[in-house]
């Protein structure tokens, strides 16, 4: 049994499987989970994505919301079919992206802090 895994940068991801991506206003930019960019408080009801979601995602995106890009943030931001039958599971996330991530939040609350 052959299993393949995808590994690449977060904007490549994002286009692999057909997200609009973390740019903009994108409400929903995680590759792995729905939780929206505007969480205040970490949640544990969080959907989790799967490969299916995202070609459900996008089929309703492209029959109810006639494949306006203005609408895709109210399906999910599945802008595009996925181009790899990969499932999510077998997808490295991106770790530098998401370590520059936490070491910019936490510089921000050091640099408030000290305004403070």
């Amino acid at each position: 049994m052959l299993k393949v895994f995808l590994n690449g940068d977060y904007d490549f991801l994002c286009k692999m499987y057909g997200l609009s991506g973390p740019q903009g206003t994108s409400p929903y930019p995680c590759l792995w989970c729905l939780m929206p960019r505007a969480m205040h408080q970490p949640s544990d009801q969080c959907q989790l994505r799967s490969l299916e979601s995202l070609l459900a995602d996008n089929k309703s995106f492209m029959q109810l919301g006639e494949g306006e890009k203005k609408d895709v943030a109210k399906f999910y931001n599945s802008l595009h079919a996925p181009m790899a039958g990969i499932a999510l599971d077998r997808v490295s996330p991106p770790y530098l992206h998401i370590l520059l991530g936490i070491v910019l939040k936490h510089h921000k609350l050091l640099e408030d802090a000290a305004h403070d």
